[in-house]
């Protein structure tokens, strides 16, 4: 074989395994994100049926779990107990939505006053 055949094999070999990497990348990312959605519903479930409105609960919470990082602060831990009140696991797993960021599930209201993720179930 002479030096150009073995360049272009190798260049199309390159190309195949950085499409395999790409294509395996993206699917590791939707099954973490799936699994971190359901822990996120599983965490607001858990707090659901603990807390009472007006106790720390949550805030003390934040504090115990400081060491899991950031994502488990006083604001997140409420997020995950109002998506688990406003959906079911049946509603979440049915749906496309545990293959959207966290990010978009779990932040506020839009302008019509229901939740993003309320209106992504909506959609579909």
């Amino acid at each position: 074989m002479n030096k150009e055949m073995l360049e272009k094999d190798y260049f199309n070999d390159l190309n195949k395994i950085k499409e395999t990497i790409r294509q395996n990348q993206n699917k590791a990312m939707v099954y973490v994100n799936s699994q971190m959605i359901m822990t996120y519903y599983e965490i607001g479930t858990i707090i659901n049926q603990r807390k009472t409105w007006g106790s720390k609960y949550i805030e003390n919470l934040a504090n115990d779990l400081k060491e899991y990082g950031k994502g488990y602060s006083y604001e997140n831990l409420y997020r995950m107990s109002k998506f688990s009140y406003e959906f079911t696991r049946e509603e979440i797993m049915s749906q496309p939505a545990t293959q959207i960021p966290w990010l978009c599930a779990g932040h506020g209201t839009n302008l019509t006053g229901e939740s993003p993720v309320t209106g992504i179930y909506r959609q579909v």
